[in-house]
């Protein structure tokens, strides 16, 4: 199935259909056993996010390194970098939040 095909009006009906799928887990707190179903797919979604997380810390401060390898000024400035994304990293990876 590819999901980049469009109808001529630009519209992804792939996309659409696929995404539509989701809305059937409101029925998943029809049986008994579907809030522990629902439970681990919040869990799932929760640990994605800390792990997306955790890899654009990763990628900010491997990107801040080359730019310092390379004597290039960021273009962007903050007060806080880059202890935030260091202090970020290990609240992530612990799991502190």
């Amino acid at each position: 199935m590819h999901l980049q095909n469009v109808l001529e009006t630009r519209w992804p009906y792939y996309v659409v259909g696929v995404s539509s799928l989701f809305s059937t887990l409101a029925y998943l707190n029809c049986g008994s056993s579907g809030s522990i179903i629902f439970n681990w797919f919040v869990n799932l979604a929760n640990t994605s996010g800390f792990i997306t997380w955790i890899c654009c810390c990763i990628v900010y401060l491997g990107l801040l390194k080359a730019c310092h390898t390379q004597n290039m000024e960021v273009p962007w400035k903050s007060i806080l970098q880059p202890y935030s994304a260091y202090i970020a990293l290990v609240v992530h990876v612990t799991g502190v939040c």
